[in-house]
């Protein structure tokens, strides 16, 4: 017998097990109801999470540090990781005493935040540093597909203007609902448009926002 038959034969002999003991079981075995080892201790953390998993945990672990360095490197990679699970406690750092770790929760926010995150980024663009109010804008940019000049350097009155652009589109948009400027971007001619219409579908949500992405 050729190896690449034993390999079949191997494949279907497995196959046919897992069925038989699916059907004498009903069901496959749970991970977490393995026996203890002989020793009595439990599986370890490691064998039962995923890696991916286990890599947001440790980071919002960190993101509670005392460090501010720690806490802001924590922010930072839970948007490398698209971690979305983490957007609730990327938008509690907000209100971070370390301007760094703000900075690194509203860029992160990005990429992980949604339609109930534009309102702390809003706030944000009022935050007393100007690179934290830089960064809300570019995550406000990236969930809402709208890119509204903001310079977060400006004299306050200048920065009032602009705000007050950003706070009024947002309070005339409807819950549950895409934004009309949204659906404005997928008509039009360049695919920057189609691009930043697509990621403010996926961060934004609403009524036929799926339908409209797939077509």
């Amino acid at each position: 017998m050729s190896l690449s038959s034993r390999t079949r034969l191997a494949f279907c002999i497995l196959v046919c097990a897992t069925s038989i003991a699916f059907a004498s079981t009903g069901r496959l075995a749970n991970p977490d109801e393995r026996p203890p080892s002989r020793n009595g201790s439990v599986l370890p953390r490691w064998l039962k999470r995923s890696p991916f998993d286990l890599q947001i945990e440790d980071q919002l672990a960190k993101l509670r540090s005392k460090s501010q360095l720690a806490r802001a490197g924590a922010a930072e990679a839970l948007g490398y990781l698209r971690a979305y699970s983490s957007a609730s406690a990327l938008a509690e750092a907000l209100r971070d005493p370390s301007e760094l770790v703000r900075r690194e929760a509203a860029m992160s926010l990005a990429w992980c935040g949604g339609r109930e995150h534009v309102e702390p980024l809003l706030d944000d663009l009022e935050d007393e540093e100007w690179s934290v109010r830089q960064a809300a804008w570019v995550s406000l940019t990236n969930l809402t597909g709208m890119n509204w000049h903001f310079d977060g350097m400006a004299e306050p009155g200048g920065r009032q203007k602009q705000v007050r652009l950003w706070r009024e589109w947002w309070a005339g948009t409807q819950d549950s609902q895409v934004p009309a400027e949204v659906c404005a971007l997928l008509g039009g001619d360049s695919l920057s448009e189609h691009v930043r219409a697509a990621r403010a579908l996926g961060a934004l949500g609403g009524d036929g926002a799926a339908k409209m992405v797939i077509s």
